[in-house]
């Protein structure tokens, strides 16, 4: 490896989750070299969590749109303003860890020396990424990806290329401060705050309907007196969310929290029940409890990166399905009470949640 290498352009263009993952192989590259100098390529929804990040030193974020015409011809004229800012910046290395055809090509256009990806789309089933011959360092990655966790793969393509055997958990900038804000969301004190997270992104398989929480949480409650409950979401959500507040120990909150904010209302918090969403991998960032519900994929490739995770997957003959929506373009057949998360019954994930809040009030 070339020591005069300083200034590494970091693709991580996916959401929340992704660069969570990514920031545990970012933080192996600055092990391996302290002096370099780290910038991500990022969407801004989470610059938060790339402000005062201590493996990050700077941030070129990188927009999304629709796929109509008019936001077509936006994404290319901003496809070339990214281009030649990133040009302007000199950058030595360009690392690809998310599955970003235009970040490769960008890198490439914008004149960087050295590209480094993997040989495979994140979808399993030995399907060779089409642009990764643009690359001038290309990691082999195992041959099925769907039951390998995301960030092992963003972790082998640094180890790789820096020829270390280092080993790093994600990091995040200090949250501390943000303790008050979520203190002020506690209505009881004395009660023990169980957050869910009931809505997955829009035109997704991540689906549960809302009267099986509502099942989970009438079980919970006869079970316990003590429990709050606290729906946990971006403003979208919030009038989805308003269909569970009839019940009285339930508060809607989505819309109310800054990343860093739910950070910390997580570390109050006993129990996560949620969906495949990024906020399991905000929270598997505390000593939270976690019980995650996965069917378009499986928990080994996208589950909570926490020890004190628990998920539920009931492997149906469709899924994990990523690799028949985004490279067949088949989409979910059973959308939109998709049959991956229709099979896990409420009483499955609600005694779950007994035995975790039992051994937790035992300690």
């Amino acid at each position: 490896m070339n020591n005069k290498i300083k200034r590494y352009l970091i693709s991580t263009t996916a959401h929340l989750g992704d660069f969570i993952w990514a920031t545990s192989a970012i933080a192996i590259l600055k092990q391996t070299f302290p002096n370099i100098k780290i910038t991500v390529l990022a969407p801004k929804s989470i610059s938060e969590l790339i402000i005062n990040n201590p493996v990050v030193d700077d941030v070129i974020y990188i927009s999304y749109s629709s796929n109509d015409l008019k936001s077509k011809i936006k994404r290319l004229f901003l496809s070339i303003t990214l281009t030649i800012q990133i040009f302007f910046k000199n950058f030595d290395t360009a690392i690809i860890l998310d599955s970003s055809r235009i970040s490769v090509i960008i890198s490439k256009l914008a004149m960087i020396q050295n590209i480094v990806g993997g040989d495979l789309y994140p979808f399993g089933y030995n399907f060779e990424n089409p642009i990764s011959k643009y690359s001038t360092h290309v990691v082999n990655l195992h041959k099925n990806q769907d039951f390998i966790h995301a960030s092992m793969r963003f972790q082998t393509i640094i180890k790789s290329y820096m020829n270390t055997s280092n080993n790093a958990i994600p990091v995040l900038p200090d949250s501390s401060k943000y303790r008050q804000k979520a203190l002020e969301l506690i209505r009881n004190s004395n009660k023990i705050v169980i957050l869910l997270c009931i809505k997955g992104s829009e035109n997704t398989s991540h689906i549960y309907n809302i009267k099986n929480f509502k099942n989970i949480i009438d079980i919970l409650n006869k079970k316990f007196s003590n429990l709050d409950f606290y729906i946990v979401g971006t403003k979208q959500d919030f009038n989805y969310a308003q269909q569970l507040t009839t019940i009285k120990n339930v508060y809607n909150i989505c819309g109310k929290t800054s990343l860093l904010q739910l950070r910390e209302l997580c570390k109050l918090s006993k129990l996560l029940i949620s969906l495949d969403t990024g906020t399991i991998h905000l929270a598997a960032t505390t000593n939270i409890n976690i019980i995650s519900l996965h069917g378009a994929s499986s928990y080994k490739n996208t589950g909570p990166m926490s020890y004190m995770s628990y998920p539920i997957y009931h492997n149906t003959n469709c899924s994990p399905c990523f690799y028949k929506r985004f490279v067949k373009n088949i989409g979910c057949q059973t959308y939109p009470n998709p049959k991956c998360l229709a099979g896990i019954a409420p009483k499955e994930i609600a005694d779950k949640a007994i035995k975790i809040l039992e051994n937790n009030l035992n300690e």
